[in-house]
């Protein structure tokens, strides 16, 4: 597999407006932060922003039960271009560890090539 897992869509994302109690997300090449470091259950609402200079895109992914190279997408932005802010809004269950990831694959020197093996996601913990 190119990036190594298979999504299933299991939401749409739903975009929102921005509010102080949103999760604050960053992008950039090859990372991406998220403050705060951690979250509480129910519904959450991600505030992202492109500050690479290159598109990127942004997922909340939950690992399978049943194969632990696939993920069920949660919810999911298209591509950001850089400097670009947009929210997603998504329900989140209790005692869950999600991945926040950036799924954009190009071709470069004739190879594709993913944001997630490049090193764009990053585990996230909901309490």
């Amino acid at each position: 597999m190119l990036v190594g897992l298979t999504l299933v869509l299991s939401a749409c994302d739903v975009l929102g407006t921005s509010s102080s109690d949103s999760i604050q997300v960053q992008l950039n090449e090859w990372a991406l932060t998220a403050d705060p470091g951690t979250t509480v259950a129910g519904t959450n609402t991600f505030e992202v922003t492109n500050n690479g200079k290159e598109t990127h895109s942004f997922a909340v992914l939950l690992p399978s039960e049943v194969n632990e190279d696939r993920f069920v997408v949660v919810g999911e932005l298209g591509e950001l271009k850089p400097e670009e802010t947009r929210t997603l809004t998504v329900t989140l269950a209790e005692s869950t560890t999600y991945q926040l990831a950036s799924m954009r694959v190009t071709i470069q020197a004739g190879k594709l090539v993913s944001d997630y093996d490049k090193g764009m996601q990053l585990d996230y913990d909901v309490e």
